[in-house]
C-alpha cells in the first residue's frame, strides 16, 4: 500500500483540478450540479481511501497523520461555525438540505 498510497491521492488531487471541466447538459443545473457531485463524490471516496491508508498502515500514520496545528483549529471553528448557523438559521429544513442548484447544505 506505501508505494501506491501517494500515487492515489495524487490522482486525487488531479481529478478536483478537472472539475471546471465537468459539465452535463441532461440535468437542469449543466454547469453547478455535476461539479458539486463530482466534488462530493471525491471527497469521500479520498476520505475514505486516506482513513483506510493512515489506520491499517502505521508507516504511513506517522508520515500522514493530521497535524493539530493553527489551521487545525481554525477549520474546526469553521465547521462549528457552519452547523451553528445551519441550526439557528430561519429554516432548518432549507440549512440542512439546501437545494438542486446551490448543493451547499449541511
Amino acid at each position: 500500500m506505501d508505494p501506491y498510497f501517494k500515487w492515489i491521492m495524487n490522482i486525487g488531487i488531479m481529478a478536483v483540478f478537472c472539475v471546471p471541466f465537468v459539465v452535463y447538459f441532461k440535468v437542469f443545473y449543466p454547469y453547478t450540479v455535476p461539479k458539486a457531485i463530482w466534488v462530493h463524490s471525491l471527497n469521500w471516496l479520498f476520505l475514505i481511501v486516506y482513513l483506510f491508508g493512515i489506520l491499517f498502515n502505521k508507516n504511513l500514520y506517522t508520515l500522514y497523520k493530521p497535524r493539530l496545528n493553527f489551521i487545525f483549529w481554525l477549520y474546526g471553528l469553521y465547521v462549528s461555525a457552519y452547523i451553528i448557523s445551519s441550526i439557528f438559521g430561519s429554516n432548518f429544513s432549507y440549512s440542512f438540505w439546501s437545494d438542486y442548484q446551490r448543493m451547499s447544505s449541511l
